[in-house]
């Protein structure tokens, strides 16, 4: 099997559920990058989330942020595809957000913005004390925000279980041109219409000039579901949903039994 791209789900597939990359996987990925095969991270989390496991695997290729709102090198800047809200957009949901008194969070190009102290928000600020200088995470109370900044959203993150959903789309003037997605652990993604990982994946492999029959995606969860159907060839991890097993080519084994390993294994000696 001809394999010329490999894109890879952060949390519950490269990631173990320590939030680490194993031994082995490393080992994996550096190898296969080796060869030429040019390894991509695809996201919900923002650039500055996925800093430590960029330097770690030593990865110098655009990376996937913002579940397909932004496709960037952080190395050297440059932005191959860029997705934000209009700006009344915006502020007509903030509006409806902080009346609903509900955890929401603005992921900028260069900052987090949250709007009130919630697990999320907590989680990060813990997160950034284990971090050095250069990877923490710019994180910010909403009221710090500047005017120019809400022309820069990209998405839009709640912090509250998925049932505020239907009645949230219910006030939303002109839902249709959002994308609402459930990353899971209580974490709703408001997306501009047509954001989606699998749309990014085509537009990088038509900047690469590679043949979506040569690339590799691996995901666990239903953020991934437009990775698996875009892509060449689909693995779902072993912790996957039932929902995305479905729409594997492949089911290895969980992340944290080197469930990407394993499929590599296989995959390469076809």
């Amino acid at each position: 099997m001809k394999i010329s791209c490999c894109i890879f789900d952060l949390d519950g597939t490269l990631l173990t559920s320590e939030k680490h990359i194993s031994d082995t996987d490393r080992a994996t990925l550096k190898a296969l990058s080796e060869t030429g095969v040019k390894i991509i991270i695809a996201t919900g989390r923002s650039v500055h989330q996925v800093k430590e496991y960029i330097e770690e695997l030593g990865i110098s290729a655009p990376i996937i942020t913002f579940n397909g709102a932004l496709i960037s090198n952080p190395t050297t800047g440059e932005i191959i595809m860029k997705k934000t809200f209009p700006e009344k957009a915006v502020r007509s949901l903030e509006k409806i957000l902080k009346d609903d008194g509900l955890n929401y969070f603005f992921y900028t190009s260069n900052r987090i913005y949250y709007a009130r102290d919630c697990d999320y928000s907590e989680y990060q600020k813990y997160y950034n004390t284990t971090l050095p200088d250069h990877q923490k995470i710019p994180l910010y109370h909403i009221s710090e925000i500047s005017e120019a900044e809400y022309n820069d959203v990209l998405v839009i993150a709640l912090n509250n279980d998925p049932g505020v959903l239907p009645g949230l789309k219910t006030k939303v003037k002109g839902a249709e041109n959002f994308s609402f997605l459930d990353s899971g652990s209580n974490v709703i993604d408001i997306l501009p219409r047509g954001t989606a990982k699998g749309e990014a994946i085509k537009k990088l492999a038509s900047h690469f000039a590679i043949s979506l029959s040569e690339t590799v995606a691996f995901g666990d969860s239903q953020n991934d579901e437009t990775m698996f159907e875009a892509a060449g060839f689909s693995v779902a991890m072993g912790n996957a949903y039932s929902s995305l097993k479905e729409k594997a080519d492949f089911i290895t084994k969980t992340n944290d039994e080197c469930g990407i390993t394993h499929a590599l294994k296989i995959l390469l000696d076809r």
